[in-house]
């Protein structure tokens, strides 16, 4: 199983887990089947709704591919 089928997981076991630590109420909702986490990441920086560890992720992300979650933003 690749990174990406990993991360779709994650995002379907764990979506209570990480809608509640990283993301603000009002963002864009872990769980949707297909998406990876990095996608949902991606929505919430720009829409300005991630939480402190949410904007931590993301930075750890950049670090492996420059504006990583952003360029993996897909449509569900």
């Amino acid at each position: 199983m690749n990174l990406t089928n990993h991360s779709k997981l994650l995002n379907i076991n764990y979506y209570d887990f990480l809608n509640n630590t990283l993301i603000s109420n009002n963002g864009y909702k872990f769980g949707r089947n297909g998406e990876t986490v990095s996608s949902v990441l991606g929505k919430n920086k720009l829409s300005n709704s991630l939480s402190t560890l949410g904007e931590l992720i993301v930075m750890l992300l950049n670090l492996y591919e420059p504006d990583h979650a952003i360029k993996s933003i897909k449509d569900y």
